[in-house]
């Protein structure tokens, strides 16, 4: 049977961007599949672009005189839904784990109406505005808007209800949507191998808010799956190992740290993908760095202080449990005491 694994490839058939909303747009194939292979790829493409590819959106606003999101400011044209739905239009780029804040403070000008937009905003080194003609709200000569922007980084959908909010009494909440891909189609075409034609072509299109090009988040969502499917496949390999009797396979119970996969650590998907980026692959090598100059793994791209915790709260436990396991074996291994 042929092995088609060396020549599929993908291709970049179309890219185009429409400079007014910023949106993007690329058309890709992917070929030559096992026949019944293009539709499981697609579906399982299709499924990762629309709910797990990160990007960042705002999460809420405080606004200078206003108490609640059914207020009115004088001077201003919009209510303050019609504000809020307008900040939800906002297409971000954050390039920090953490909560971010833009500030935005504007005054009318004498003897005509204003137009605020996202230029408007003050510039945040961590966070990247794309859309920067989006309209946010009109405002006469006399008016004054001052507002208060929260932006975070996040996958899929996050409402309101359910999440931690601030305290703060004029702090208004907003539903968040981050995913930065706003539409995907795909078919599947038959293609030919040399003389053989029973294999599928995929074509994909995809449709990004502007904050990546379809490209990359074809390439990330690539990349979560085979990380996801890769980490199943470690934990059925440990279900099945620890099944088999003891008698027919003789291993030895101590199990090395240069051997341990950073698998074994249960690390989150972003912690995961940023230390398999940077080939951490091993825990001893993950150790090595960490007690020697664990300054380099914050210059890790997309390892914030937050992810930096969790490693090291996670290598030990890690660490701890090996510990008590060795300390068990020797315990097993003492004669007992004579009388």
């Amino acid at each position: 049977m042929l092995d088609i694994r060396d020549i599929t490839r993908c291709d970049l058939l179309e890219w185009e961007e429409d400079h007014a909303t910023k949106v993007q747009y690329g058309k890709f194939s992917i070929e030559p599949l096992e026949v019944g292979w293009g539709i499981t790829v697609g579906n399982a493409l299709r499924r990762v672009l629309l709910s797990s590819i990160e990007g960042a959106a705002v999460t809420g606003v405080q606004i200078e005189g206003i108490i609640h999101e059914f207020s009115s400011l004088p001077g201003v044209r919009e209510d303050i839904i019609d504000i809020v739905l307008n900040l939800k239009g906002l297409v971000l780029r954050s390039y920090s784990d953490d909560e971010e804040t833009l500030y935005l403070e504007v005054e009318g000008v004498p003897g005509e109406l204003r137009e605020v937009t996202a230029r408007d905003i003050q510039p945040n080194s961590n966070v990247e505005i794309i859309n920067l003609d989006h309209h946010l709200a009109e405002i006469d000569e006399e008016a004054k808007l001052s507002m208060k922007i929260s932006v975070k980084k996040g996958r899929g959908y996050l409402e309101v209800e359910g999440r931690d909010i601030k305290e703060d009494y004029n702090f208004i909440p907003i539903d968040a949507l981050f995913t930065p891909v706003k539409k995907v189609n795909f078919q599947v075409l038959d293609t030919r191998v040399g003389q053989l034609t029973n294999y599928d072509k995929l074509i994909i299109e995809i449709w990004t808010n502007g904050a990546i090009t379809p490209q990359q988040a074809l390439s990330q969502s690539l990349d979560l799956l085979a990380e996801e499917f890769s980490r199943f496949g470690g934990l059925l390999k440990e279900k099945i190992g620890e099944s088999e009797p003891a008698e027919e396979v003789e291993e030895d119970e101590e199990t090395s740290e240069a051997e341990t996969s950073i698998e074994e650590l249960e690390l989150s998907v972003r912690a995961y993908n940023c230390l398999k980026r940077a080939h951490i692959d091993t825990v001893q090598e993950l150790v090595s760095i960490l007690q020697e100059r664990p300054e380099d793994l914050k210059k890790i791209k997309n390892l914030g202080q937050k992810t930096f915790e969790e490693i090291v709260e996670k290598v030990e436990k890690w660490s701890s449990e090996v510990e008590s396991k060795e300390e068990k074996g020797v315990n097993k291994g003492e004669a007992p005491a004579e009388d």
